[in-house]
Formats: structure tokens, sequence, C-alpha cells
């Protein structure tokens, strides 16, 4: 199986968190895959890359999924011990279908979970966690 990959952006408005650059997914050759499997490719990722982290003792910049965390419950710990990788990709998915988080493929944006994307070796997309307006 041919494999390629693509460059996801997570972006939160401020840069509020200090969110990482770049992540680099791989996936095979002119897939298309569903929103929902996009997510889980990347929180696979994020989970690799903390674990890798924590290993080299780089802990404290450890944070799993920061578009789709609750900032008012304060769910922004550093990676759970041990790991539970398939609640972390339903946690995703149930707060990019509950509209906290927009996701952008090739400046094409997706709603729903099910919708299918088509990923070429120049694909691009963008993770954007949308901040409620205060006071009103």
């Amino acid at each position: 199986m041919t494999v390629n990959q693509i460059k996801v952006e997570t972006r939160i408005p401020g840069g509020l968190l200090g969110a990482p650059a770049r992540l680099v997914l791989e996936f095979p050759l002119q897939e298309t895959i569903s929103i929902a499997d996009l997510i889980r490719l990347k929180v696979e990722e994020e989970a690799r890359r903390l674990i890798a982290m924590q290993t080299l003792d780089q802990h404290s910049e450890a944070r799993l999924g920061r578009e789709y965390q609750d900032l008012a419950s304060g769910a922004l710990a550093t990676l759970p011990q041990p790991l539970d990788l398939e609640a972390e990709v339903q946690k995703a998915q149930q707060a990019f279908a509950n509209g906290r988080f927009l996701i952008l493929v090739d400046g094409n944006r997706y709603t729903r979970l099910d919708e299918p994307v088509t990923l070429t070796p120049q694909s691009a997309a963008k993770f954007i966690r949308l901040m409620p307006l205060t006071g009103g």
C-alpha cells in the first residue's frame, strides 16, 4: 500500500494555549475517508507524539486535543495515565458534532462526521476551535 501524508493545522483563536504547529498524518494514496476517520487519525497522531514527549521527559507541554477539550471544566490536563485512546477519539468526534470546532480540508468546510473527504498528496486540513463570545 502506498502511503502519503496530509498536513493538519490546529488553530485556536488568539493563539490560546500555544497550539502546536502542524501534525503530519499518513493515509493510503487517494483514499476517501470520513471526517470521523480524519479526526481519529489526528487524535492517534497526537497521542503518539505525547507519549514520545513523555518518554523524553518533556511532558510539561504535553496536551491532548486542544480544540475539543472543554476550557470551562479545566479539562486540559496532561496525558491521562493510562491513555484511553478510544475515549479520546470519541470525545473529539462528539465535540465536532456539537460544533465546538470546525474542519476545513483544501478550503472546504465539513459539517458532519459521516461526510466523505478525498485526500490527495497536496491536501491540507485545518482544525479550528470555535470560542463562545462573552457577554452575549
